[in-house]
């Protein structure tokens, strides 16, 4: 497999098909274990089955921490979403979750920002593997300072009915003091090694008071569905 993955990053523009997307694939910002994980089939599969089946007529998605854009166009192609919003920190990877969007044909609006309480700019901490990157000092050695955006604000104009979010720790203060009238569900990889037992607890507590509950139906270990108890 690491020959093959080898060969697969050889040439400098390709895409690589996964449950039906085709992701736009470059040498060096994709590492072996990313590109592996593609190849097997393994790359956020789980997230994918899950957003299949939550979602809804009249979807509207807030996809949080959109990587490469495999998960904001593997749900743009579903045809009961009718609109997907995807924000990005990493600025390396902007052009290719617009190559992805593109070659697959999907209209998704993008976001190169933070989302928080204020305006402003923060470290972004880079890894080697960008699904590692985040916030926290200690995911990476090399920083690039990227933009925040209220959250409060965003979710203001999209209105989402369904979010999606996967930043690697940056979840435990997300919520914190945000308004979430009008979703119903929030599926979110959460980050125990790096948010901690209180974290989690802060989490859970913090959308509980916005009557979300743990939805067993659409959870799987780390990746956890909310839904609201009146959706």
């Amino acid at each position: 497999m690491v020959s093959y993955t080898a060969n697969k990053l050889s040439s400098q523009e390709q895409y690589i098909n996964h449950m039906g997307v085709d992701i736009y694939v470059d040498p060096s910002l994709f590492s072996g274990p990313i590109v592996e994980s593609i190849i097997k089939g393994s790359y956020e599969s789980h997230e994918a089955s899950q957003v299949n089946s939550l979602i809804q007529p009249g979807e509207v998605i807030l996809e949080i921490g959109a990587g490469c854009g495999f998960i904001s166009t593997f749900a743009a192609k579903n045809p009961n979403c009718t609109k997907v919003y995807a924000v990005e920190a990493n600025p390396a990877l902007i052009p290719v979750i617009q190559k992805t969007h593109e070659k697959n044909g999907v209209d998704i609006t993008l976001y190169n920002e933070i989302l928080g309480k204020e305006e402003g700019y923060v470290d972004f901490y880079l890894h080697e593997d960008f699904w590692a990157s985040g916030t926290h000092s200690w995911l990476g050695k090399r920083s690039v300072k990227v933009k925040t955006t209220p959250f409060q604000m965003r979710l203001e104009q999209i209105r989402p009915t369904m979010i999606v979010c996967d930043i690697e720790g940056g979840e435990l203060d997300l919520f914190d003091g945000v308004n979430l009238a009008g979703v119903k569900k929030i599926l979110m990889e959460l980050h125990q090694p790096t948010i901690g037992r209180h974290g989690m607890k802060k989490l859970f507590d913090n959308l509980s008071a916005q009557n979300f509950h743990y939805d067993v139906f659409h959870s799987y270990y780390s990746v956890v569905t909310f839904s609201h108890v009146d959706r």
